[in-house]
């Protein structure tokens, strides 16, 4: 019978099971310790990775953001209404070279009828 250990340790099967909760125990803080090792580390990864992503800004991104899609949306209806403008003037244009046409070939009818010794 052994005598020392843990409450007298009577057989060697109780030793082997001492052994193993004492082996167990030892996993158990080394990897806690490797945990918190991990913990600190990450922990430092974070606040690295915060400090870039943080917004120390007055106002809100979300709020930044929906504000420029309004200026953009109302660039967009200027931009259109412009267009508009461009089309209805490219029509006048067109209009007033096909009326501009017209008034040279009938000039140059006339010219050709009235003085056929300058053509």
């Amino acid at each position: 019978m052994i005598t020392t250990g843990p409450a007298h340790i009577s057989n060697w099967w109780e030793a082997v099971v001492w052994t193993l909760i004492g082996f167990a125990l030892a996993v158990g803080a080394g990897s806690g310790m490797v945990g918190a090792y991990h913990a600190r580390r990450n922990g430092a990864a974070t606040d690295a990775v915060r400090e870039q992503v943080e917004n120390t800004h007055d106002s809100n991104l979300r709020d930044d953001l929906d504000r420029h899609e309004r200026k953009l949306d109302s660039v967009d209806t200027k931009v259109d209404e412009l267009a508009g403008c461009v089309k209805a003037l490219s029509r006048q244009m067109e209009s007033a070279m096909r009326e501009l046409r017209a008034q040279m070939a009938r000039q140059d009818a006339i010219a050709a009828k009235h003085h056929p010794e300058d053509m």
